[in-house]
């Protein structure tokens, strides 16, 4: 009896590892550095001068918030359910205080190197490559 309780044992802490989410990197909070969106006619580009922008990743969930820099007065926030796979970062909005955005779906590839997060993907027709800085 005590080699089979042992054994069950033995298979929880075996088991209960795997069902563990992995950590990513991409896991923290955030500050926006830069932003671009391209049209097929235009290019603009985006940094703390215009807005300030703070994001929070955990294991399932995202959310973001957006604050004009010369005022701090509130532009915008969302969140949702994050998705992360590799290099694939999918943000699923379930809330926000724009409604075109809800249950909008945005895909991007991403990267993290040293203390930056670099995604690129689309919103809508336009593209658009962020850049992230980790808050310690």
């Amino acid at each position: 009896m005590k080699k089979i309780s042992l054994f069950c044992l033995l298979l929880f802490f075996v088991f209960d590892g795997f069902s563990q989410p992995k950590k990513s990197k991409l896991y923290g909070t955030w500050v926006l550095e830069s932003s671009i969106f391209t049209t097929e006619d235009s290019i603009y580009k985006e940094d703390a001068n215009y807005k300030k922008e703070m994001k929070i990743v955990t294991p399932g969930y995202f959310m973001f918030i957006v604050n004009k820099t010369s005022d701090n007065s509130f532009i915008m926030s969302s969140g949702g359910r994050a998705i992360i796979d590799g290099d694939n970062y999918t943000e699923i909005i379930d809330y926000s205080s724009r409604p075109d955005a809800l249950n909008q779906t945005y895909r991007f590839k991403s990267k993290v190197v040293g203390e930056k997060w670099y995604h690129t993907g689309l919103i809508g027709n336009w593209k658009l490559e962020e850049v992230w800085k980790r808050v310690k």
